[in-house]
């Protein structure tokens, strides 16, 4: 597994712990889609789904999964035995339909608690369905399990668990009931609604006096070179008339 498919997976889990606490030991779903999918590209299930969540998984499956597969055998395009024997190594959980019912309201009723802090039981589903992982991203608060291009994948958190995690956070920064006085206390005192103040104009401001400044003159090669050639003339200072004096006299001693 690559370092940032590894850092997106963990992110994810995280999101799921610290919202919703849904944390290991896991509990996943599945069905019959992805046991197929899995069969197609030769992909173990117990196996890899562990290591992808780096975590202990416990996998189940249900009543109604188990019936799906045994009448809509045509569906999947291969024989019964190959994707039937594979959820069959699950355990299967119990669910309260008396008749074999439609998988996606099955994994509904099981996952319909996660969003609430109560109920420990919480589930991760496993799926290729698209109708099946449309329904949990509306509802929020499930994480989803499924093969993206032949490789075991985890969905990020939809729109809706993302709304609710929000909502969450809100309520432990500010309880309802603070919220309720909050908002009373505002209306006696008048300021239930912001007061439209009358904003100041600007004033016009003037020019940049540093771009009213002349341009400098850019010398030519010629001019810069004459610059650093030209030296400084020294005046040579005269000998002073005393000076002059002394000399003749040593000369004429001499």
């Amino acid at each position: 597994m690559k370092g940032k498919r590894f850092k997106n997976i963990q992110k994810t889990l995280r999101f799921y712990k610290i919202n919703f606490e849904i944390e290991s030991p896991y509990r996943l779903l599945i069905d019959g889609t992805l046991c197929n999918a899995a069969y197609a590209n030769h992909i173990n299930l117990a196996e890899q789904i562990p290591k992808l969540f780096q975590a202990d998984v416990k996998i189940y499956t249900t009543k109604c999964a188990l019936s799906e597969v045994e009448s809509l055998q045509s569906r999947f395009g291969v024989s019964r035995g190959t994707s039937l024997t594979i959820l069959k190594q699950f355990p299967v959980i119990p669910c309260n339909h008396l008749l074999a019912g439609d998988v996606k309201d099955c994994f509904a009723s099981k996952y319909r608690n996660n969003t609430e802090s109560v109920d420990k039981n919480k589930f991760c589903v496993g799926t290729q369905d698209l109708e099946i992982r449309d329904h949990a991203r509306k509802k929020g608060g499930v994480p989803l399990f499924c093969l993206k291009s032949k490789v075991p994948h985890i969905e990020p958190p939809s729109e809706k668990s993302k709304a609710l995690a929000y909502e969450k956070i809100e309520q432990k920064a500010l309880p309802k009931h603070s919220k309720k006085v909050l908002i009373d206390i505002k209306k006696s005192c008048g300021v239930d609604k912001p007061s439209e103040t009358a904003k100041r104009p600007r004033k016009r401001k003037g020019k940049n006096p540093l771009s009213c400044l002349k341009k400098k003159r850019k010398l030519t090669e010629t001019q810069s070179v004459t610059a650093k050639c030209r030296k400084r003339q020294r005046r040579k200072k005269e000998p002073a008339s005393d000076d002059i004096l002394t000399l003749v006299k040593n000369a004429a001693s001499l």
